[in-house]
């Protein structure tokens, strides 16, 4: 069960670092063929996005202190909601202006918002990745203690 609890991870990972290349790609694309911007699809689809973020933050408030799996999708969904909130100031300046490449500069930034949370879910997680921790610095995947692969889940 542990090993595929990190060969899930590893695959997230992956999938997260190629979504993170992919929008900087098309924001690199946009920069160099520019295209017209639905300013207002684009701010409607991320206040859809922002309600359904600040819902989750509210059902995860409560329960995020209880294990570091529900404060890690609290702080996951905390930077969702930023995002969200970059992209509705994106598509009012962008609306207001006629700028747009502020959905490009948007891309960007949210391209590099990806790669850290790649780490963090990721490759740190993995025990290859942890460094001079060892056993002691690991926690079980499935029960969130430091157990260190004692407990009966691994």
């Amino acid at each position: 069960m542990v090993s595929r609890f990190w060969g899930a991870l590893a695959l997230n990972a992956l999938l997260l670092l190629g979504v993170a290349f992919y929008i900087l790609y098309e924001a690199w694309q946009r920069l160099t063929v520019p295209q017209e911007i639905q300013s207002g699809g684009m701010l409607a689809i991320a206040v859809v996005g922002l309600v359904v973020n600040l819902l989750s933050m509210r059902l995860l408030t409560t329960h995020k202190d209880q294990s570091l799996n529900l404060k890690g999708a609290y702080l996951e969904v905390w930077s969702d909601m930023l995002g969200s909130l970059a992209v509705i100031v994106g598509a009012a300046i962008i609306w207001l202006t006629g700028l747009q490449w502020i959905d490009s500069l948007l891309a960007v930034g949210i391209g590099f918002m990806v790669f850290p949370r790649t780490w963090v879910q990721g490759l740190r997680q993995h025990p290859a990745g942890r460094g001079a921790g060892g056993n002691a610095a690991r926690r079980c995947p499935c029960c969130d203690h430091h157990c260190a692969g004692s407990c009966f889940h691994a």
